[in-house]
């Protein structure tokens, strides 16, 4: 029996289809339904998942050039329950993108999640302005990364060669 939470399922559900005598899985039967066949292998082993995880954090430019202002301005008190309330709310973000992600198991994702919850009137322009946006976000966090890495390797060579008077840390 399929438990059902929102529009996608808790439990990976397999069903045997009479003319090819095939078990699939509930994400390629969505597919199915959706007019799709599946093309890719959706798996993942913990190495990979770890690895796009790590990779999206950016810990080393993207948190420790943050840690001076943080602590001028809030101190480790105001910094530890930012991160705790603001982890709070992401998972709100994170919880609905899953459960759309869930519903619609395409490889398109947000351009086409974005169509199709939109409507046919709107689906066309949400696609779009969709695409935009993580257009923007791209260039943005990409000019973000650079400058944070360049304010951390700044910081390296400060702290291994000194300063002009000849001074230095290591």
């Amino acid at each position: 029996m399929e438990k059902q939470f929102g529009m996608g399922t808790l439990e990976p559900v397999q069903c045997l289809l009479s003319n090819d005598e095939e078990i699939i899985d509930s994400g390629e039967r969505r597919l199915n339904e959706l007019g799709y066949k599946q093309e890719l292998r959706r798996k993942m082993t913990f190495f990979k998942t770890l690895a796009i995880s790590f990779s999206t954090m950016t810990l080393f430019t993207g948190i420790t050039p943050l840690y001076g202002s943080s602590l001028a301005y809030t101190g480790p008190v105001g910094m530890v329950w930012g991160w705790v309330v603001a982890t709070f709310f992401t998972w709100f973000a994170g919880l609905a993108l899953a459960e759309i992600c869930s519903s619609f198991p395409t490889t398109g994702s947000l351009y086409f999640w974005a169509a199709h919850l939109s409507g046919p009137n709107w689906g066309p322009f949400a696609s779009w302005f969709c695409a935009w946006l993580e257009i923007i976000g791209l260039v943005a966090g990409i000019g973000t990364q650079a400058f944070a890495g360049s304010q951390t390797l700044q910081n390296i060579i400060l702290l291994s060669r000194g300063t002009n008077k000849g001074g230095g840390y290591f």
